[in-house]
């Protein structure tokens, strides 16, 4: 079965119950969201990436 995130997404939108079958990082990604809404689903995937930025900044103004 290959479908494309374009074909997932419309499908998701016809037929919400489509969402149980399909893995999570599919169903929902960061960029298709508003920065103020995180899905319970992405919670621990985005903690997980945000805490690895954390832990490296790119710059710090105070050193």
């Amino acid at each position: 079965m290959t479908t494309s995130n374009r074909e997932q997404q419309e499908e998701i939108r016809k037929n919400p119950e489509a969402i149980r079958r399909l893995p999570p990082r599919q169903i929902i990604r960061p960029e298709d969201l508003d920065e103020n809404e995180t899905p319970p689903i992405m919670e621990p995937i985005d903690t997980q990436k945000n805490e690895q930025k954390n832990e490296k900044p790119s710059h710090k103004p105070d050193s």
